[in-house]
């Protein structure tokens, strides 16, 4: 873990802090020994999506973790360094990525009711 964490720190000196921060959790279902297999597959399918379909703008490095909950379940954390031209430097930007609105109440009831 030690190593893990000095090698982090050395990319993060090199290519400057991330810009984006993330992380990706899976759901219990009825099938728990499908549980790992599943979320190493959307893992990989996000994966795909952030470095080669360039979803965020192009990725200059990243560094992710793969963590277990208290109940086994996996879950990861991912850090994204991008190239300055797509990096997001105001508020208008991080809009662009990051979109968060309270649910209807008269179509999703019992979620306005949590949230």
């Amino acid at each position: 873990m030690h190593k893990l964490y000095q090698d982090g720190m050395a990319i993060v000196q090199v290519f400057e802090k991330s810009d984006l921060c993330s992380s990706f959790r899976s759901n219990a279902q009825d099938r728990l020994e499908l549980i790992s297999h599943v979320f190493n597959m959307k893992l990989k399918a996000i994966f795909n999506d952030i470095l080669k379909e360039n979803i965020f703008g192009k990725v200059l490095t990243y560094l992710y973790t793969i963590e277990f909950q208290k109940c086994g379940l996996p879950h990861a954390h991912v850090l994204l360094i991008l190239i300055h031209p797509y990096k997001s430097r105001t508020v208008a930007d991080y809009n662009t990525i990051v979109l968060a609105k309270i649910p209807d109440r008269n179509n999703n009831s019992d979620t306005f009711n949590t949230v």
